[in-house]
């Protein structure tokens, strides 16, 4: 008994092994090919003229900002998520993949590696021009916001907005599937099981009601892009536009 324990104790060993090294060479591997991707672009900026390498540098120090401001962000809603589900099942009977701290952080930290790469690569520019925003004096008709807020702002806040929304979709799905799968692991197969624990209830509502107060925000700023519509060739917010689709998104 106390060997097929001990055997048991070596084999998650080794599976924890694997799995750190695993993570370990592809976040070696993805760092070298970012080093190799940033030498060849220096190499290449620095050719064209040693006046804009000046320009790549501030716009390379923005992407990190941008990048590593993503990672921490969806860190830090990934962990809080899979606390909030590790506290909620805590009273259930035993479970080793809850209690493997190992296994809490592979899945934070490769969920907030993959995000902070899903962000666009026009995330350090649109940043930028938000930084550097100007104003141009005259408003539009219709939202009656400055000009310089469409050219300098929007994108910027479109962008952050698509990935924030994006990223609070999928870890709300997840911690919904890890229900259920640990669920599985408990004995208890169908939904109606898992629906009878008023915790879980009320951890996928918040989530999922955090997840409609965003996409209604997002709504609102996709309305503005009723500015930008083309019809016959011409560029603007029509009549159509303004006095029903507006309406919609209101």
């Amino acid at each position: 008994m106390h060997e097929k324990n001990f055997n048991n104790v070596i084999q998650k060993r080794k599976i924890t092994l694997t799995i750190t090294v695993a993570v370990v060479v592809g976040v070696i591997l993805a760092l070298c090919f970012a080093a190799f991707k940033f030498y060849g672009d220096f190499l290449e900026i620095k050719e064209t003229g040693s006046q804009y390498v000046s320009v790549y540098m501030k716009n390379l120090s923005a992407s990190i900002i941008a990048f590593g401001s993503a990672f921490f962000a969806a860190l830090l809603i990934t962990v809080v998520q899979f606390a909030v589900l590790r506290k909620i099942l805590s009273g259930e009977k035993a479970n080793s993949v809850l209690n493997r701290n190992s296994f809490f952080v592979f899945v934070t930290v490769i969920i907030s590696f993959v995000a902070s790469f899903s962000l666009s690569d026009n995330i350090a520019s649109s940043f930028l021009m938000s930084k550097n925003y100007t104003s141009f004096g005259f408003a539009d008709p219709i939202f009656f916001n400055d000009i310089g807020y469409y050219v300098f702002t929007r994108p910027f806040i479109q962008l952050v907005f698509d990935w924030f929304l994006s990223i609070w979709f999928i870890v709300t799905a997840v911690i919904a599937v890890c229900y259920f799968m640990l669920y599985i692991r408990f004995g208890k197969t169908t939904v109606i099981d898992l629906l009878k624990n008023n915790k879980i209830v009320t951890h996928i509502a918040f989530n999922l009601i955090v997840y409609i107060l965003l996409n209604s925000l997002h709504m609102w700023i996709s309305a503005q892009e009723i500015l930008f519509d083309q019809f016959a060739g011409l560029t603007g917010a029509g009549f159509v536009l303004t006095k029903i689709k507006l309406n919609y998104y209101r």
